[in-house]
Parts: structure tokens; C-alpha cells; sequence
């Protein structure tokens, strides 16, 4: 899927789609919620975020 694609499908700008992806922006919980339901992951990325926000991880990738 293209940044444009997910970018329809979640409502959410190509810009910050491309931000999240490259790392140089963390993801919302509901960027995250809106990838499980377009990708039909079962929570996985929300379950990944939330492990992100709460264990290490480098400085640079603070929200």
C-alpha cells in the first residue's frame, strides 16, 4: 500500500504518513488504530505503539 493509499484510508495527511514511516515522528494511538483496521491486524500496531511509548527508545523518537 502507498503512503497516499493508507493516507485515504485512515484520514490522515501523506505527510505525517511519511513522518511516521521514516521515524522522524511517532505515530498516535489512533494513527495506530486506524493501521490495525485498515491492515486488519487485530491491535497489533496499537499494541506496538504502546509498547514504544512506554520502554526505551533512542531520544530523537520522543512525540
Amino acid at each position: 500500500m502507498t503512503q497516499t493509499q493508507l493516507a485515504l484510508a485512515t484520514a490522515y495527511d501523506r505527510t505525517y504518513i511519511s513522518h511516521v514511516e521514516n521515524g522522524s515522528l511517532l505515530g498516535s494511538a489512533q494513527f495506530a488504530d486506524s493501521c490495525d483496521r485498515v491492515f486488519q491486524t487485530n491491535g497489533y500496531f496499537g499494541r506496538l505503539a504502546e509498547r514504544i511509548r512506554e520502554r526505551n527508545h533512542p531520544d530523537w523518537f520522543l512525540p
